[in-house]
């Protein structure tokens, strides 16, 4: 092998080690769209890797000079050790940075669906406190019907007279007959979502996105506001920031079921 081409192998090598891995990647996958991410995020831990790069480029560089300065030396050993040192860094650190970030999705997955059941809570709850959750005329519980009440839909109801104290049956929930008015049932579940969303945001905030941690934190921020304080006496207060803040909530639980439909 003449001095030419070796210092061409030298060169050429890397990027076709790089090219193949790529090739392999999308031959394997069927999926394209996986494929894609899987070369996104390759090429992303290689920028993050650049002292490492910076190595490998310092490395060849010397074997290059080493090359034309001494006639006796051996490229072609120190090729392969080059190769197989290049091969087992990037393949290790990209298994293990991919081992990683499956782990991190999983837990991510199950706080988003626990977030998620939280807000399922809050619409079923705000359904049965406006009577939506009953069935229409099919039979069919369509809950998402709160999402049509307007500002002024809602001071309407809350101020018709003994709203509040009207009893609720929770039977679809207690599996037995569960009177309870509405004051106290509105009461009740703020209470418990105080509690269950407080817990997801000491525990596992680091693990929320950006984007669906400003919808937690917001909602969060919202059943802690004056209005929905515990142990509030709905009918005493001013019903028309009651119903804004009603309808807030219904927003915010419309909004909030996109931290968990980035998953479907």
């Amino acid at each position: 092998m003449n001095r030419e081409t070796l210092n061409l192998l030298l060169l050429v090598f890397p990027m076709v080690y790089v090219i193949c891995i790529f090739i392999t990647a999308f031959l394997k996958k069927k999926d394209i769209v996986r494929a894609k991410n899987g070369l996104i995020r390759f090429l992303n831990r290689l920028r993050m890797l650049w002292p490492v790069n910076l190595f490998f480029i310092l490395l060849l560089i010397s074997l290059l000079l080493a090359n034309y300065m001494f006639h006796d030396f051996h490229a072609e050993s120190y090729l392969i050790s080059y190769g197989s040192l290049i091969v087992t860094v990037y393949f290790l650190d990209f298994l293990y940075s991919e081992h990683s970030r499956k782990s991190t999705a999983n837990k991510r997955y199950m706080i988003d669906a626990d977030v998620n059941q939280i807000i399922q809570d809050f619409k079923f709850g705000i359904a049965d406190l406006f009577y939506y959750a009953n069935p229409d005329e099919n039979g069919v519980y369509d809950t998402a019907r709160i999402y049509q009440l307007a500002e002024k839909d809602i001071h309407k109801m809350i101020t018709s007279p003994f709203f509040w104290e009207i009893k609720l049956n929770l039977k679809h929930i207690k599996g037995f007959d569960y009177l309870i008015n509405k004051n106290d049932f509105l009461n009740e579940l703020l209470e418990r979502k105080r509690n269950e969303l407080n817990t997801i945001l000491m525990r596992y905030s680091n693990l929320i996105l950006y984007e669906d941690f400003k919808r937690v934190h917001a909602l969060n921020e919202l059943i802690h506001s004056f209005y929905f304080k515990q142990g509030s006496k709905f009918h005493q207060m001013d019903q028309r920031m009651l119903a804004h803040q009603l309808k807030t909530l219904i927003q915010s639980i419309n909004d909030g079921f996109n931290i968990f439909a980035k998953w479907e």
